[in-house]
């Protein structure tokens, strides 16, 4: 369903981490998208203030007023103007290149430079490119707003009409699309499909017990130790269910289903019942009158036993035969759960119990099946199909209705200040009430239960999909079913819970996101107190349409990114302006770091040949500047291989071809020239050198 979100508020906080660490901010996909790109463009920012923070220091640190061969004083320059570290990174290897046979140590001076630079530089790279990743880090849950958030409730003018059209409709669309999310997500492989990725756990955990005991006197069940056990073990709201809750406004809540099927012998018996001129056979179960005050019945279930029958007489020209499921349930102090009272060797004091009774109506099974609960081994005939060679044996089953005993437990825990607080393990009834509780925490405790725990107990579930909950019906067709495993009933046993498990997660987002539809709404009561207001505010669920990031990391980055910035910023004027007037062994080293500047060395490159006159030449003055209307020495290109700057040397463009001339020496103990260098010799009109 579509769940309004908390979206662009910095409040908004998962509590799996604390308030602190916790803290989220959820934004649209699109504008989540904005942000990370602005993050990748901010951390490259960063670290060039970053790299040029650490040029400053290191130049300080490599500066001295003794004298230094040129390794040191090109490798000064580099740190002073290289903007990024990839260009300080290729300087460095072209140094080490020209000074690998030449220099004093150059790759023992550089290397280790190059290296930390390197280090520093991809670090910022990676960093940048890893910023997509940064919602990844915080997970895909998000809040909802719980704008419409109600639980279940009759209003006094309730209709017939509405209950059985709006009601009805609205428990059995929803029952329906939780057997989906089980067939779906309660398998092994199917956690990675995307539809099970909506809810804060893609399914919940249970241990199941394939060989257990039997939950009754040992003489009613068909099998004492093949019988099936599934306990959930403690679950959490927060974690399991997604109610966003610090840890001391959390329950943990647990259910154990317990199940066996039951022998029929000496608790059955066969009549036949006739009304309007008719006699149908009959087959009705004694595990316990069953009835209301208006009408008491000595038997528990009646099915009638005419399957085969039918079969013979109507074979395929009607209706397919499926299955039929029937139930009884006891849950003791809870109104409308005790119309069943059970025989002795059913009875407990500590569970709910409900039967269920499989009928199959006339299925055809084309084996024998031994499984205790669907056994069929009653001979009806062949089956052919028509062109298709061969014919197939079909069986009946055994039982007009296969019963099915199961026991139901509940146990719910509260946190309190003193440690954890349970409910013995037990009925429903006895779940919900946990002595010593204050006030806050029964309403929290009884506001779940509404919102989650009990809007679908199985019993309704069951009720509500009859057949269509059963394993088997996937493989039930025209009326044929497919071979079964001598275990079947344990799979459906097990896909009923799951079913039960995934119609828990789903009421407590139903119940936070409200109806679908207008006509619902009047079966929603919104929460009148402050715990159930403020968990319909702190439902999470997980969106790939939303974005989430750590407001801590956020806060943060941009912290430390903002100071890294400043510092870079205000490092000439802090260390120009101020600090190296107070401290005399750093004069030197400002001087050179200032001097090193790209203008002041095209300064005093024009100023070594007469070039201009010059004023703002001091240390903490960034440009210098010359009379406004001297014109600076040019370049003399006569001697490419050394070309230098020449004063009065007039600037123009030559035209023509240019020769290239060897100078040639021949060197003492050398029988031939070596070429030391090579001039420029112009043909044509030039420009004149002024001399």
């Amino acid at each position: 369903m579509p769940c309004p979100l908390h979206t662009g508020r910095l409040l908004t906080s998962t509590r799996s981490h604390g308030k602190v660490l916790g803290a989220t901010l959820t934004l649209t996909d699109r504008n989540g998208n904005f942000l990370i790109a602005f993050i990748a463009l901010f951390v490259a920012f960063v670290g060039g203030s970053f790299f040029r923070v650490v040029c400053f220091f290191t130049h300080l640190l490599l500066s001295s007023g003794r004298p230094h061969d040129t390794i040191h004083h090109q490798r000064q320059a580099v740190l002073r103007n290289s903007e990024s570290g990839l260009t300080a990174i290729w300087a460095f290897m072209k140094l080490i290149w020209k000074w690998r046979k030449n220099g004093d140590r150059p790759v023992l001076r550089l290397l280790p430079l190059l290296a930390a630079i390197t280090i520093t530089t991809m670090a910022f790279l990676v960093a940048g490119v890893y910023s997509n990743e940064m919602n990844a880090l915080t997970g895909d849950e998000v809040l909802m707003t719980g704008s419409s958030c109600g639980v279940q409730n009759f209003p006094d003018n309730v209709t017939v009409e509405s209950y059985l059209h709006t009601f009805n409709g609205f428990i059995s669309q929803r029952l329906q699309s939780y057997r989906e999310y089980a067939q779906d997500c309660y398998t092994d492989d199917g956690t990675n499909q995307a539809n099970c990725k909506s809810l804060a756990r893609s399914r919940l955990g249970r241990s199941v017990d394939t060989n257990a005991a039997c939950p009754f006197d040992p003489a009613i069940c068909k099998t004492n130790d093949k019988n099936i056990r599934l306990d959930t073990g403690l679950l959490d709201s927060h974690y399991d269910l997604g109610i966003n809750a610090p840890s001391d406004e959390r329950i943990q809540f647990r259910s154990v289903l317990h199940c066996a099927p039951l022998v029929t012998q000496n608790y059955s018996d066969s009549f036949n019942f006739s009304t309007h001129g008719a006699t149908d056979p009959y087959k009705r179960y004694y595990y316990g009158p069953f009835g209301t005050h208006l009408r008491q019945e000595n038997y528990t279930f009646m099915q009638i036993d005419n399957a085969r029958h039918r079969w013979t007489a109507e074979a395929f020209a009607t209706t397919r035969a499926s299955y039929d499921l029937g139930q009884i349930y006891y849950s003791p102090g809870i109104e409308g759960m005790e119309n069943f009272a059970p025989i002795p060797a059913l009875a407990r004091n500590d569970t709910d119990l409900m039967l269920l009774f499989l009928a199959a109506n006339g299925v055809l099974f084309t084996n024998e099946v031994n499984d205790p609960w669907y056994s069929a081994h009653t001979y009806v005939g062949n089956l052919s199909l028509g062109n298709i060679g061969g014919i197939v044996e079909a069986y009946m089953a055994d039982e007009p209705a296969s019963p099915l005993g199961c026991t139901m437990q509940y146990q719910n825990c509260v946190r309190t200040a003193g440690g954890q607080k349970c409910s013995e393990l037990g009925q429903l009834a006895q779940s919900i009430t946990i002595p010593d509780l204050n006030d806050a925490q029964t309403k929290m405790l009884q506001f779940i239960d509404e919102a989650a725990l009990s809007i679908y107990p199985m019993q309704l579930t069951l009720g509500n999909l009859g057949g269509k909950g059963l394993v088997s019906a996937y493989t039930l067709q025209d009326g044929i079913q497919a071979p079964l495993a001598d275990n079947q009933w344990q799979l459906d046993v097990q896909r009923w819970f799951d079913i039960s498990l995934s119609a828990i997660q789903g009421a407590a987002v139903e119940t936070a996101g409200g109806p679908t539809t207008q006509d619902m709404r009047q079966f929603i009561q919104a929460p009148t107190t402050e715990q159930g207001k403020y968990f319909c505010r702190n439902q999470k669920i997980r969106s790939a349409a939303h974005s989430n990031f750590s407001v801590l990391g956020l806060s943060v980055m941009f912290s430390l990114g903002v100071v890294i910035v400043l510092i870079h910023w205000s490092l000439d004027t802090l260390f120009n302006k101020w600090l190296w007037r107070y401290c005399r062994s750093a004069h030197y080293a400002s001087v050179d770091w200032h001097c090193n500047g790209v203008l002041q060395l095209q300064r005093l490159a024009h100023e070594e040949v007469g070039s201009g006159q010059w004023r703002d030449c001091g240390v903490g003055e960034s440009v210098p500047l010359a009379a406004r209307d001297v014109k600076l020495a040019g370049w003399d290109v006569e001697d490419l291989v050394h070309p230098r700057l020449r004063e009065g040397l007039k600037t123009g463009y030559a035209r023509g071809a240019v020769e290239q001339v060897k100078v040639e020496k021949v060197g003492k103990g050398q029988d031939e020239p070596v070429t030391v260098g090579i001039r420029a010799s112009w043909t044509g009109d030039t420009a004149a050198s002024g001399k």
